[in-house]
């Protein structure tokens, strides 16, 4: 009865179903499985139980208080940032200050 009544359900309808039909064809395909396995490198801390988990021996003997670094690698570091900010703006202008208050209390 409603859709007889308005032909904008009826193109609204089809436009929804035209929308929806990729995701229908696409089925079970975006599930890849699961991921691989990290390539961890000679220096790197590794964890010892499953990931983001830490063994009782780890915990009791402080080896967690340090970071676990498995397929990490640092490729850039900006020296001197300060752990103090601020940002002020008028207009088309700002200003990004920065300082690290261990050496300005």
């Amino acid at each position: 009865m409603l859709l007889k009544k308005s032909p904008y359900l009826k193109v609204a309808l089809l436009a929804l179903f035209v929308m929806l039909l990729p995701l229908l064809a696409l089925g079970g395909a975006a599930e890849a499985g699961p991921v691989p396995k990290a390539n961890c490198g000679p220096n790197d801390r590794v964890e010892t139980a499953l990931q983001g988990q830490t063994t009782l021996a780890d915990r009791l003997s402080g080896q967690s208080e340090r970071a676990y670094n498995c397929n990490l690698e640092l490729v850039g570091q900006f020296q001197g940032e300060g752990s103090k900010w601020q940002l002020a703006s008028f207009d088309d202008c700002a200003y990004y200050g920065q300082f690290n208050h261990f050496n300005n209390p």
